[in-house]
């Protein structure tokens, strides 16, 4: 299947629906009600900065210098996405994009 045809058939499916790698992720975080559970969202691209936080907010002084392994150099993930394929997952996973602070 066509990667566009992929992203076009993921968001044809509603969270009832959708398997939980596809569901939106904010709902995992959030109550019946769309409370936010969780008082700090870490990210992984900034994962040795937000863990940092973490630590201090633990009272812990020294925050290990983890490796970053198997990175890769490859393009951002939204330069494989068509303007149709963008369109389709800002309209799919938007309460995502605003919950996560991302831009897609």
């Amino acid at each position: 299947m066509p990667f566009e045809e992929f992203v076009e058939a993921v968001a044809s499916i509603p969270d009832l629906y959708a398997d939980r790698h596809f569901a939106s992720q904010y709902s995992f975080i959030t109550d019946k009600d769309g409370k936010l559970l969780v008082n700090f969202m870490g990210k992984f691209e900034n994962f040795q900065e937000d863990l940092s936080l973490i630590f201090e907010k633990l009272g812990i002084s020294e925050t290990p210098e983890l490796p970053h392994l198997n990175q890769t150099n490859r393009k951002s993930y939204k330069d494989y996405y068509t303007n149709r394929a963008k369109n389709l997952i800002r309209e799919r996973y938007a309460k995502d994009i605003e919950t996560f602070e991302y831009d897609f």
